[in-house]
């Protein structure tokens, strides 16, 4: 009997040693988080899935945030890695040689991680994301991968690709900043909402207590693919010389003309007919955007554009809308943007009037060109925004 007893705690005791080596080991998940904020919602896309890997932080470990698919394999490599992000403001004479070596760096590494397609423009007062002591490719993947903000797929494109976004915050005021609604056309959009989410993460102080901010930086993922053979994450490096085909989703439709205002099927881009859909928001992103517009019931949408300059607010078949007005004037006045029309030719089916027509405040920021990410006027227009919501609800 003793024997037998003796026997039972043995097998107990190595059972518990193989548990804990398996927890250590990464055998077994510390977490699952679902969102079920869908439930009894009609809708073709799946309910998101959400993580969240980690809390505010400068520093941050990589935590259980493994997505299927072709990054599948990337993260698993570098789960153990530990990526240190800090903020640098540029002073007088500096380069990015100069901050390299003061951080022990690579400027390859301050490239990626700024998105900074020409290192002549360095300015002073620039603000800088840095990772002192990394070097080699994949820093901006990495980080993004390990950044400390609730992370969801809340739908797929055309192509079967991950439509991904970042809550930022937790206050009772939402904002979404949607960037790459025209995909590799528009590439610079996609590294402008990138690098505002690695500087926020820096900062999460920056975002109002009141405020939550939503970014998904690339809702047309088909069209990055198209142009940077990568989805997710890029480096100025992967585009591709001409990058018009990126502007269109997997079949073929320019998402920004598929919105249910104005609506059709045959719809113009500059000189050029391009497809608007079989019907309006006939195609799986602007589905997922809708689905993700109703879960998050937000004050404010924000669309990042090229290359007209300007900020656009939306008003549905010339429907004067004064909180898209006064929203882009908010942002305006930081960002030094004018505010108006787009007048260059007709759009129809466009997502900030279609919002508007919904009551929802929305407005379109135009980038001066297609390399630019123009960081530190939109970062400011943002913050000033996320400051003075509040005046939006009140009124």
């Amino acid at each position: 009997m003793f024997l037998l007893a003796c026997l039972v705690v043995f097998v107990c005791l190595d059972r518990g040693r193989e548990l804990i080596a398996a927890q250590l080991l990464g055998d077994v998940p510390h977490y699952a988080v679902e969102d079920t904020m869908f439930e009894g919602m009609t809708s073709n896309v799946d309910a998101p899935q959400q993580v969240r890997a980690g809390s505010f932080a400068k520093s941050f470990e990589a935590k259980e945030v493994r997505p299927s698919g072709p990054d599948a394999d990337f993260v698993e490599q570098n789960s153990d890695a530990h990526i240190a992000l800090t903020g640098h403001v540029v002073a007088g004479g500096e380069t990015l040689s100069s901050i390299a070596s003061m951080y022990e760096t690579t400027v390859s590494s301050l490239q990626e991680l700024n998105a900074i397609y020409d290192p002549n423009t360095l300015f002073t007062g620039e603000r800088l994301i840095v990772s002192p002591g990394s070097s080699g490719s994949g820093l901006l993947k990495k980080s993004i991968e390990q950044i400390g903000f609730v992370r969801q797929t809340f739908g797929t494109s055309a192509g079967g690709r991950p439509i991904e976004s970042f809550q930022v915050s937790d206050g009772e005021l939402p904002i979404i900043l949607v960037g790459a609604v025209h995909g590799g056309y528009e590439w610079n959009t996609a590294l402008l909402a990138y690098r505002i989410l690695l500087y926020l993460s820096v900062y999460p102080g920056l975002v109002p207590s009141d405020v939550t901010l939503h970014i998904v930086p690339i809702a047309n993922p088909d069209g990055i693919f198209a142009v940077t053979g990568s989805t997710g994450p890029f480096v100025t490096a992967d585009i591709l010389g001409d990058t018009s085909d990126g502007r269109m989703n997997g079949n073929g439709v320019d998402l920004n003309r598929n919105w249910g205002c104005d609506w059709a099927p045959y719809a113009q881009w500059r000189e050029t007919i391009v497809s608007g859909g079989t019907r309006p928001i006939s195609e799986p992103e602007t589905r997922a955007l809708r689905s993700y517009f109703n879960s998050v019931d937000p004050v404010v949408v924000i669309w990042l554009h090229s290359a007209a300059g300007l900020l656009v607010p939306g008003g549905c078949n010339g429907v004067h809308h004064e909180p898209s007005w006064q929203a882009a004037s908010l942002y305006g006045v930081e960002a030094g943007y004018p505010v108006g029309e787009f007048t260059a030719y007709p759009v129809s089916g466009d997502g900030a009037n279609w919002l508007a027509q919904h009551k929802i405040a929305s407005f379109t920021v135009e980038l001066n060109d297609h390399q630019d990410l123009e960081f530190e006027r939109n970062l400011d227009g943002l913050l000033a925004l996320l400051t003075g919501v509040e005046s939006l609800v009140d009124e």
